[in-house]
């Protein structure tokens, strides 16, 4: 005899009777559970909307696909970031460093998670970091021999491309105005900064082998808005991973 129940009511007199429930899953479960194993970055400048739109689409293939999600969001060390802001100079290179091995920490995390059958919603991939390092070693921040130390470092982790990079396209000018919206402080850039970054992160694109999907994010959406703005963005991820 079988016995799952596919009333699906909790209530039915079966499951008291050793009958376990049968769930079924909605439409849309089994279509991104394709994504599933997979490690998927969101990248873009600063204030380019990453954290927002990172942490909808982990909540709607957790919450609404019944997916085994995860968001894990970018490593910040406020009395570092502040002192590298502060003096650019002296603490590029440090820094970036820095950020590179908490980065390789985080990767490592996120593709012990995918093992596990999950879909790792990921606040900016490894080249993320080698965009800044390339923008301050054009600004003389960090020398030849430092960048090629750091280069040479980050060549030995040797970790994959992950399935698919989200690449939100936005203006220096957008990002801007995210900063002053999100009030961090921290986190005072001028428009000139966002500029370098944008041209920063133009250059190491052309140099990446791995799979870049660009979505254009210069509007400014409402809360309500992100959600459908995610569920837009996987369809998007599924039909460029299956073409």
């Amino acid at each position: 005899m079988n016995s799952d129940c596919i009333c699906n009511n909790k209530h039915c007199p079966l499951i008291g009777r050793g009958f376990r429930p049968y769930v079924t899953k909605n439409r849309n479960h089994w279509k991104y559970s394709f994504l599933q194993g997979k490690v998927i970055p969101f990248d873009g400048n600063i204030s380019s909307g990453k954290s927002s739109i990172g942490k909808e689409t982990a909540r709607v293939l957790s919450e609404e696909y019944d997916l085994p999600a995860v968001y894990i969001p970018e490593y910040v060390d406020i009395p570092l970031l502040t002192q590298f802001i502060q003096n650019m100079k002296v603490f590029a290179y440090s820094f970036q460093l820095f950020m590179l091995e908490r980065r390789a920490e985080t990767y490592r995390r996120a593709i012990d998670l995918a093992r596990l059958g999950h879909i790792v919603i990921l606040d900016r991939m490894m080249h993320g970091d080698l965009a800044f390092a390339h923008l301050h070693h054009l600004k003389g921040n960090i020398t030849d021999e430092e960048y090629d130390n750091y280069r040479a470092r980050m060549q030995k982790f040797e970790f994959n491309d992950p399935a698919l990079t989200v690449f939100l396209d936005v203006t220096p000018e957008t990002a801007l105005r995210r900063q002053v919206r999100r009030n961090r402080e921290n986190e005072k850039y001028n428009l000139e900064y966002f500029q370098e970054i944008h041209q920063a992160y133009q250059d190491v694109i052309q140099t990446y082998r791995g799979h870049i999907l660009h979505i254009p994010y210069d509007d400014d959406l409402l809360v309500e808005e992100i959600t459908g703005k995610a569920k837009q963005i996987l369809d998007q991820c599924i039909d460029f991973l299956l073409k």
